[in-house]
């Protein structure tokens, strides 16, 4: 027996009330050319554009604007179906034979996500079928194919606990490599790393890179308390880039990089949006408080 489904992803029924799950928080950098931000990331992910890999194909679904006391969000879920369709044993109650059902279109996992229009800040949940790097991937990517990847370039950035990296850093007893590569802000500016950020934005540059080498027998690099190494490390925390450290401990090589261990908070996994929206809202504050809002809007 064979079930045609039609030509959109079968839903996955919500249940009112789920066990709680990880969203994770990161940056959605875009550069763009745009006059009016909400219609630009509106193009993107109202887009019927989809990308096909490894037999499965993957989109925007259920999109819609959330609003709320910080402002409105764009609220989907990036899906992850099978266009061929997948079987499933069925029981015919009739004949008293089992049978195989093909549906097509059929969900092989789906995370539903948050973005916050003005500052450009997006949670997410992760699910068995969809990690972090292949979300973090097809998010963009469906994004840009949605504009035609006509002069976009977009990116998620992880927003991680600030002290992690540099604990991480403080107990390397040599450092002999630093690198860190940076986009400026979109829209929030923060005075620790406002310096950089402006500098950024003057030269009109869409990315910044810049790599330090020790020289050989020496005692590494000193940049624990070097005040500009610090600033770009914490914009690249605040998801504006990414910072690498190559340094050694105990006699061997450790790898520390921003973003590796990203903020995170439980909310249900199913359920209405506007709920599970307000029970992340403390976390997308707690950011907030980290990285002020000082522009309405911000575009190359």
């Amino acid at each position: 027996m064979t079930i045609n489904s039609s030509s959109v992803p079968a839903e996955i029924p919500e249940i009112e009330f789920s066990r709680p799950i990880n969203y994770y928080f990161g940056r959605f950098n875009v550069i763009g050319i745009y006059e009016d931000k909400r219609d630009f990331l509106a193009c993107g992910f109202n887009t019927a554009e989809t990308i096909s890999k490894n037999n499965h194909t993957w989109g925007f679904f259920e999109v819609d604007f959330l609003q709320n006391e910080v402002g409105e969000f764009i609220s989907g879920f990036l899906v992850k179906y099978n266009p061929e369709g997948a079987g499933e044993e069925v029981a015919n109650p009739v004949t008293r034979q089992l049978g195989e059902a093909i549906f097509l279109n059929s969900v092989a996992a789906k995370s539903r996500f948050f973005l916050h229009i003005k500052s450009g800040l997006v949670a997410y949940y992760l699910k068995p079928g969809i990690n972090q790097l292949q979300f973090q991937e097809f998010f963009k990517d469906i994004f840009q194919k949605g504009h035609g990847e006509f002069f976009v370039n977009a990116d998620i950035q992880n927003i991680e606990e600030r002290q992690n990296f540099f604990e991480r850093i403080e107990k390397l007893q040599k450092i002999l490599r630093v690198s860190t590569r940076l986009h400026p802000s979109n829209p929030s500016n923060h005075d620790r790393w406002k310096k950089t950020d402006e500098r950024l934005k003057s030269l009109g540059a869409s990315s910044y890179s810049e790599t330090y080498e020790a020289k050989s027998n020496s005692q590494g690099l000193d940049i624990k308390r070097d005040e500009d190494f610090c600033s770009k490390a914490h914009m690249a925390q605040d998801g504006y880039g990414k910072t690498k450290v190559k340094g050694m401990l105990d006699d061997e090589v450790i790898n520390v990089s921003t973003g590796e261990e990203p903020i995170t908070a439980l909310a249900p996994s199913e359920g209405e949006g506007t709920r599970i929206l307000t029970e992340i809202l403390p976390t997308f504050k707690s950011i907030f408080s980290r990285t002020p809002n000082k522009n309405d809007e911000n575009k190359t």
